[in-house]
């Protein structure tokens, strides 16, 4: 996978390594916090619809 496929994301040092971040596009079960279980969701729970419904829940308490 090339480097250049990130377009808005610039890495320096060894914080967050490109090639780390290529195993978190590709998928990569070996990285850790990447599966539903990671963070006790229901299995058939996807981990971006349970960030958009926390999001959607705090930006409403935020604006009250």
């Amino acid at each position: 996978m090339k480097q250049d496929v990130f377009t808005t994301i610039r890495t320096e040092g060894a914080i967050l390594p490109v090639e780390l971040l290529q195993r978190i596009l590709a998928g990569d079960p070996g990285v850790p916090g990447l599966s539903s279980e990671a963070y006790h969701l229901a299995g058939n729970e996807r981990l971006n619809e349970a960030a958009t419904r926390a999001w959607n829940r705090l930006a409403g308490v935020w604006e009250s």
